[in-house]
Protein backbone atom coordinates (compact mmCIF):
# COMPACT_ATOMS: atom_id res chain seq x y z
CA UNK A 1 0.00 0.00 0.00
CA UNK A 2 2.82 2.05 0.79
CA UNK A 3 4.67 1.93 -2.50
CA UNK A 4 1.02 1.94 -4.08
CA UNK A 5 0.53 5.42 -3.05
CA UNK A 6 4.48 6.37 -3.39
CA UNK A 7 3.60 5.52 -7.04
CA UNK A 8 0.72 7.62 -7.47
CA UNK A 9 2.81 10.58 -6.73
CA UNK A 10 5.70 9.67 -9.04
CA UNK A 11 2.97 8.74 -11.49
CA UNK A 12 1.92 12.62 -11.28
CA UNK A 13 5.42 14.09 -12.17
CA UNK A 14 7.05 11.18 -13.81
CA UNK A 15 7.88 13.69 -16.59
CA UNK A 16 10.61 15.21 -14.10
CA UNK A 17 11.65 12.15 -12.64
CA UNK A 18 12.46 10.12 -15.51
CA UNK A 19 14.17 13.47 -17.50
CA UNK A 20 17.55 12.17 -18.77
CA UNK A 21 18.79 15.88 -19.19
CA UNK A 22 21.54 16.41 -16.42
CA UNK A 23 21.71 20.42 -16.86
CA UNK A 24 21.92 22.16 -13.48
CA UNK A 25 18.48 23.70 -14.18
CA UNK A 26 16.93 19.69 -14.66
CA UNK A 27 18.34 18.55 -11.39
CA UNK A 28 17.16 21.96 -9.45
CA UNK A 29 13.84 20.35 -10.34
CA UNK A 30 14.28 17.15 -9.77
CA UNK A 31 14.96 17.87 -6.20
CA UNK A 32 11.85 20.43 -5.73
CA UNK A 33 9.73 17.45 -7.02
CA UNK A 34 11.07 14.92 -4.54
CA UNK A 35 10.45 17.60 -1.79
CA UNK A 36 7.16 17.77 -2.78
CA UNK A 37 6.74 14.30 -3.63
CA UNK A 38 7.92 13.36 0.34
CA UNK A 39 5.99 16.08 2.09
CA UNK A 40 2.42 14.65 0.31
CA UNK A 41 3.87 10.73 0.82
CA UNK A 42 4.63 11.52 4.68
CA UNK A 43 0.96 13.42 4.84
CA UNK A 44 -0.70 10.25 4.01
CA UNK A 45 1.33 7.52 6.79
CA UNK A 46 1.74 7.00 9.82
CA UNK A 47 5.63 5.77 9.34
CA UNK A 48 7.78 8.69 8.20
CA UNK A 49 10.28 8.08 4.94
CA UNK A 50 13.22 10.54 4.24
CA UNK A 51 13.78 12.11 1.01
CA UNK A 52 16.93 9.59 0.31
CA UNK A 53 15.00 6.65 1.53
CA UNK A 54 11.97 7.06 -0.83
CA UNK A 55 14.79 8.03 -3.83
CA UNK A 56 15.83 4.66 -2.91
CA UNK A 57 12.97 2.72 -3.14
CA UNK A 58 12.31 4.40 -6.53
CA UNK A 59 15.68 3.17 -8.15
CA UNK A 60 14.82 -0.52 -6.60
CA UNK A 61 11.37 -0.51 -7.84
CA UNK A 62 13.26 0.49 -11.29
CA UNK A 63 15.96 -2.46 -11.23
CA UNK A 64 13.05 -4.89 -10.25
CA UNK A 65 11.09 -3.74 -13.04
CA UNK A 66 13.87 -3.95 -15.60
CA UNK A 67 14.29 -7.69 -14.09
CA UNK A 68 10.82 -8.22 -14.51
CA UNK A 69 10.43 -7.31 -17.95
CA UNK A 70 13.52 -9.26 -19.18
CA UNK A 71 12.26 -12.34 -17.35
CA UNK A 72 8.53 -11.88 -18.66
CA UNK A 73 10.09 -11.33 -22.05
CA UNK A 74 11.88 -14.77 -22.41
CA UNK A 75 9.10 -16.69 -20.33
CA UNK A 76 5.88 -15.05 -20.98
CA UNK A 77 3.75 -17.90 -18.98
CA UNK A 78 4.90 -16.27 -16.34
CA UNK A 79 1.89 -14.28 -13.66
CA UNK A 80 2.65 -10.78 -14.33
CA UNK A 81 3.38 -8.12 -11.23
CA UNK A 82 0.74 -5.60 -12.06
CA UNK A 83 3.05 -3.15 -9.15
CA UNK A 84 5.85 -3.60 -11.08
CA UNK A 85 4.01 -3.35 -14.51
CA UNK A 86 3.06 0.29 -13.56
CA UNK A 87 6.70 1.01 -12.85
CA UNK A 88 7.56 0.07 -16.10
CA UNK A 89 4.67 2.37 -17.51
CA UNK A 90 6.49 5.28 -15.58
CA UNK A 91 9.58 4.20 -16.78
CA UNK A 92 8.63 3.80 -20.44
CA UNK A 93 9.66 1.40 -22.59
CA UNK A 94 13.31 2.86 -24.15
CA UNK A 95 14.09 2.35 -20.41
CA UNK A 96 13.34 -0.67 -19.68
CA UNK A 97 14.01 -2.83 -22.68
CA UNK A 98 16.41 -0.18 -24.54
CA UNK A 99 16.97 0.45 -27.71
CA UNK A 100 16.01 -2.33 -30.35
CA UNK A 101 18.26 -3.00 -33.58
CA UNK A 102 15.77 -4.67 -36.21
CA UNK A 103 18.68 -6.13 -38.61
CA UNK A 104 19.76 -8.24 -35.16
CA UNK A 105 19.92 -11.79 -35.49
CA UNK A 106 17.14 -12.31 -32.31
CA UNK A 107 15.21 -9.27 -32.76
CA UNK A 108 11.47 -9.00 -32.29
CA UNK A 109 9.47 -9.13 -35.62
CA UNK A 110 6.77 -6.18 -36.35
CA UNK A 111 4.07 -6.54 -38.46
CA UNK A 112 4.89 -3.68 -40.96
CA UNK A 113 1.66 -2.66 -42.56
CA UNK A 114 2.03 -1.11 -45.66
CA UNK A 115 -0.31 0.93 -48.04
CA UNK A 116 -0.26 0.37 -51.79
CA UNK A 117 -0.59 3.16 -53.73
CA UNK A 118 -3.63 3.69 -55.94
CA UNK A 119 -2.26 3.35 -59.74
CA UNK A 120 -4.74 3.95 -62.71
CA UNK A 121 -3.38 1.73 -66.00
CA UNK A 122 -3.38 4.00 -68.95
CA UNK A 123 -3.34 2.04 -72.27
CA UNK A 124 -0.44 3.31 -73.90
CA UNK A 125 -1.79 0.52 -77.07
CA UNK A 126 -4.22 2.65 -77.74
CA UNK A 127 -3.33 6.40 -77.55
CA UNK A 128 -0.03 5.59 -79.62
CA UNK A 129 -3.03 4.13 -82.28
CA UNK A 130 -4.69 7.29 -82.11
CA UNK A 131 -2.13 9.36 -82.29
CA UNK A 132 -0.35 7.80 -85.39
CA UNK A 133 -3.37 7.62 -87.27
CA UNK A 134 -4.03 11.41 -86.50
CA UNK A 135 -0.44 11.69 -87.87
CA UNK A 136 -1.12 9.86 -90.73
CA UNK A 137 -4.46 12.07 -92.04
CA UNK A 138 -2.41 15.38 -91.78
CA UNK A 139 0.35 13.62 -93.37
CA UNK A 140 2.76 14.98 -90.66
CA UNK A 141 4.61 11.44 -91.08
CA UNK A 142 4.80 9.31 -94.07
CA UNK A 143 2.65 6.06 -94.65
CA UNK A 144 5.34 3.93 -95.19
CA UNK A 145 3.27 0.75 -97.00
CA UNK A 146 3.07 2.78 -100.57
CA UNK A 147 7.22 3.50 -99.81
CA UNK A 148 8.79 3.11 -103.32
CA UNK A 149 12.58 3.60 -103.18
CA UNK A 150 12.63 5.77 -106.26
CA UNK A 151 10.96 8.86 -103.67
CA UNK A 152 14.98 8.21 -102.47
CA UNK A 153 15.80 10.54 -105.37
CA UNK A 154 13.08 13.29 -105.02
CA UNK A 155 14.25 16.36 -104.37
CA UNK A 156 14.27 17.89 -100.70
CA UNK A 157 11.37 19.15 -98.86
CA UNK A 158 12.11 23.23 -98.29
CA UNK A 159 12.06 22.22 -94.44
CA UNK A 160 15.78 20.22 -95.33
CA UNK A 161 17.19 22.60 -97.51
CA UNK A 162 16.78 25.43 -95.00
CA UNK A 163 18.85 23.24 -92.62
CA UNK A 164 22.84 23.47 -92.71
CA UNK A 165 24.29 20.13 -91.10
CA UNK A 166 27.62 20.48 -90.67
CA UNK A 167 30.07 17.38 -89.86
CA UNK A 168 33.05 17.43 -87.85
CA UNK A 169 35.86 15.13 -89.47
CA UNK A 170 37.71 14.87 -85.54
CA UNK A 171 34.92 13.24 -83.70
CA UNK A 172 32.32 12.64 -86.42
CA UNK A 173 29.98 14.20 -84.26
CA UNK A 174 27.36 16.34 -85.45
CA UNK A 175 27.21 20.48 -84.67
CA UNK A 176 24.15 22.86 -84.08
CA UNK A 177 21.97 22.98 -86.89
CA UNK A 178 21.44 26.22 -88.62
CA UNK A 179 18.50 27.68 -90.08
CA UNK A 180 18.06 30.85 -92.45
CA UNK A 181 16.89 33.61 -90.50
CA UNK A 182 15.70 35.79 -92.97
CA UNK A 183 12.06 34.75 -93.00
CA UNK A 184 12.16 35.08 -89.10
CA UNK A 185 13.91 38.25 -89.51
CA UNK A 186 11.51 39.65 -91.37
CA UNK A 187 9.00 38.84 -88.38
CA UNK A 188 10.67 39.96 -85.77
CA UNK A 189 10.60 43.25 -87.89
CA UNK A 190 7.16 43.26 -88.42
CA UNK A 191 6.63 42.56 -85.06
CA UNK A 192 8.68 45.68 -84.13
CA UNK A 193 6.55 47.73 -86.52
CA UNK A 194 3.48 46.95 -85.15
CA UNK A 195 4.60 46.75 -82.10
CA UNK A 196 5.76 50.90 -82.18
CA UNK A 197 2.19 51.89 -84.25
CA UNK A 198 0.34 50.36 -81.40
CA UNK A 199 2.62 52.59 -78.92
CA UNK A 200 2.13 55.51 -81.32
CA UNK A 201 -1.83 55.30 -81.17
CA UNK A 202 -1.75 54.68 -76.93
CA UNK A 203 0.23 57.76 -76.71
CA UNK A 204 -2.02 59.47 -78.96
CA UNK A 205 -5.15 58.08 -77.60
CA UNK A 206 -3.47 58.96 -74.11
CA UNK A 207 -2.55 62.73 -75.35
CA UNK A 208 -6.43 62.91 -76.60
CA UNK A 209 -7.85 61.57 -73.17
CA UNK A 210 -5.93 64.04 -71.30
CA UNK A 211 -6.80 67.12 -73.39
CA UNK A 212 -10.66 65.91 -73.37
CA UNK A 213 -10.54 65.94 -69.17
CA UNK A 214 -8.77 68.91 -69.30
CA UNK A 215 -11.65 70.59 -71.56
CA UNK A 216 -14.14 69.08 -69.07
CA UNK A 217 -11.68 70.71 -66.35
CA UNK A 218 -11.90 74.22 -67.70
CA UNK A 219 -15.61 74.29 -68.79
CA UNK A 220 -16.55 73.57 -65.19
CA UNK A 221 -14.41 76.69 -64.20
CA UNK A 222 -15.97 78.52 -66.42
CA UNK A 223 -19.50 77.45 -64.93
CA UNK A 224 -18.12 77.57 -61.39
CA UNK A 225 -17.40 81.97 -62.41
CA UNK A 226 -20.58 82.04 -64.23
CA UNK A 227 -22.54 81.10 -60.85
CA UNK A 228 -20.44 83.16 -58.71
CA UNK A 229 -21.32 86.14 -61.09
CA UNK A 230 -25.11 85.34 -60.28
CA UNK A 231 -24.67 84.84 -56.61
CA UNK A 232 -22.81 88.39 -56.42
CA UNK A 233 -25.17 90.23 -58.48
CA UNK A 234 -27.77 88.67 -56.64
CA UNK A 235 -26.66 89.65 -53.31
CA UNK A 236 -25.41 93.35 -54.51
CA UNK A 237 -29.91 93.52 -55.47
CA UNK A 238 -30.53 92.42 -52.26
CA UNK A 239 -28.73 94.81 -50.41
CA UNK A 240 -29.67 97.90 -52.45
CA UNK A 241 -33.08 96.63 -51.55
CA UNK A 242 -32.80 96.46 -47.77
CA UNK A 243 -30.99 99.71 -48.15
CA UNK A 244 -33.44 101.55 -49.97
CA UNK A 245 -36.24 99.95 -47.59
CA UNK A 246 -33.90 101.58 -44.36
CA UNK A 247 -34.21 105.20 -47.10
CA UNK A 248 -37.75 105.06 -46.70
CA UNK A 249 -38.04 104.28 -43.17
CA UNK A 250 -36.08 107.29 -42.32
CA UNK A 251 -37.50 109.58 -44.23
Amino acid sequence: ADKESLLDLIFLQRDVIENKETDRSTLVKKDEVWVDITNKYNANTTIKRSEKALRYCWDNLKKAARKYCATLKRESYKTENLLLKRVNEIMGETAVYGLENPFDSDATNKENITIEPNIVEIDDDENDREVFTYLMKEKQINNWKSWDPQKLKSKLSSPLKDEDMQTSSSDNSYKKIKYSGQSSKKTLDEVKTELANTLKMNVEEKNEYEKQILEAKLEKEKLKIELLKILIEKEKGTKETVEGKRGIFTL
